[in-house]
């Protein structure tokens, strides 16, 4: 997260071997912080929550002993470091385990991939086109006899619109339920 900029700038994969960078806008995460406490390590933690980031609702646990607005992922916006983070369908959910200290140790932040430098958008409809090409091409190999029987579409990306993913559900019911369906009527 780069503060001065408000741009949140992430490295992700396409497929199992390209890597993008993709920025985007600062979140507002509109965190809402209790006064529910709770010892992660060493630290007292502070609970704070977030509805409907990316459909889902999140529960942080941030400490004021390390006064540094960040976390895991792309969670940050608290007036301490976030510990422990996990989402209400238990989909994400990572807890800090130790902090260390390497000053002899640079970190390279440059940017690799520069000139594949995406909007969260459009890497949203890329992943989204390269995962529904995968999903059919699937489907054909199942088809022919190449693969067995699965379910392709389990898998989605933490990132898809609440769009995409209805778009998923209904492909999947339309597509893999009447290949299930066919698979049955030709055994009868």
């Amino acid at each position: 997260m780069n503060f001065n900029t408000k741009e949140l700038t992430s490295r992700e994969l396409l497929n199992s071997k390209y890597e993008v960078t993709v920025k985007e806008k600062d979140i507002d995460f509109n965190w809402q912080i209790t006064n529910e406490t709770k010892n992660i390590g060493k630290f007292i933690c502070y609970k704070a929550t977030t509805k409907n980031f990316r459909g889902r609702n999140y529960e942080a646990w941030f400490t004021y002993e390390i006064p540094v607005p960040a976390g895991p992922w792309k969670f940050h916006g608290l007036p301490g470091l976030i510990l422990e983070i996990h989402d209400d369908k238990d989909l994400i959910n990572i807890t800090f385990s130790s902090i260390q200290e390497h000053a002899d140790k640079k970190v390279d932040y440059s940017l690799p991939n520069a000139k594949e430098v995406l909007t969260l958008e459009e890497y949203l409809n890329e992943s989204f086109r390269l995962y529904i090409s995968y999903v059919e091409n699937q489907m054909a190999m199942i088809a022919t006899g190449q693969m067995r029987q699965s379910n392709p579409l389990a898998y989605n990306n933490f990132e898809y619109t609440t769009e995409q993913i209805k778009w998923l559900n209904q492909y999947n019911e339309i597509e893999y339920g009447n290949y299930e369906k066919s698979i049955k009527e030709k055994k009868d």
